[in-house]
């Protein structure tokens, strides 16, 4: 039988009536009854004025010496989605990639032909790092609203990894929404909570479900009506695999982290197969349109 309890934090939707999906040591995993958004409790931030202090704690990096060159190939997760679903045909303009951390991606999206290129990310650490990486693009580690960016000048937004650590996250997108020009497109990229991995691993998918990091973890129609709800038009959803792990991969947890190691990591991978079987990625993407 499910155990349905009220909770004194409602979820982004209103509603205070949750599912308990597990309960865990010093945790568990609330599912909302009327949106289907997945909730970690206690979150590890409450409110969106938290982010900041605490993703630059958390983030705790030395500061990176050297300039790098803008990087030859396409490592991020953002080019899964750019090529399932076309939508760099016009790459002449501005991109903003909010949640940038150590500006990997903003240099593979200078070097594939972008004219602006914009970083913000909360993480003062990560910041440093990034402007030290790459000197000629513009990074920020303040809000989107302390910044000279001017209202609808951004062709396109990605959030990549991001929307999951945000409190409040419906307002967080309604304050988005003015810099993009008009029809510019923003695009979300966060854990797949109907993947294989989760389906078969549940409480084990600790990867994804980091209840330390993580606030809400979406579904596809979790996170459709999220960005509905927030005053975007609905353009295209869907999930994508991560790559696959080598077997030499994982006999290397069984050589350095010992049996325990190995199993938990023969898990994950068991997960990303599965994956594959019911075709639910790991991660899944929204990308909607400025009305």
């Amino acid at each position: 039988m499910s155990n349905i309890i009220n909770h004194e934090f409602p979820c982004w939707c209103g509603s205070a009536k949750w599912e308990v999906k597990f309960s865990q040591p010093g945790y568990q995993l609330l599912h909302c009854t009327n949106c289907g958004v997945f909730r970690n409790d206690p979150p590890p931030v409450s409110n969106n004025d938290e982010n900041a202090d605490f993703y630059t704690s958390y983030y705790e990096i030395k500061k990176e010496d050297g300039k790098m060159e803008l990087p030859a190939t396409k490592n991020s997760r953002f080019w899964k989605v750019a090529d399932k679903e076309n939508i760099l045909a016009q790459k002449d303009g501005t991109v903003l990639d909010l949640g940038c951390g150590d500006g990997g991606l903003c240099g593979e999206l200078k070097a594939d032909g972008w004219g602006t290129v914009i970083g913000i990310d909360v993480s003062k650490k990560r910041i440093i790092n990034a402007k030290n990486r790459y000197p000629t693009l513009m990074f920020f580690d303040v809000p989107i609203s302390d910044t000279n960016i001017k209202k609808e000048s951004i062709d396109l937004i990605i959030m990549d990894n991001v929307i999951e650590h945000i409190p409040v996250p419906q307002k967080f997108i309604e304050e988005l929404l003015p810099y993009l020009k008009p029809s510019g497109k923003m695009i979300l990229i966060t854990p797949n909570m109907r993947s294989g991995n989760f389906r078969l691993l549940g409480k084990r998918w600790t990867p994804e479900l980091c209840p330390h990091a993580h606030v809400y973890l979406f579904t596809i129609p979790a996170i459709n009506k999220l960005t509905k709800s927030a005053g975007f038009q609905y353009n295209a959803s869907g999930s994508f695999h991560l790559k696959l792990t080598s077997p030499l991969q994982i006999i290397k947890r069984l050589v350095t982290g010992g049996p325990k190691a190995f199993l938990w990591k023969l898990g994950q991978v068991s997960g990303d197969w599965y994956g594959r079987i019911i075709g639910q990625g790991q991660m899944l993407y929204n990308i909607t349109v400025k009305n």
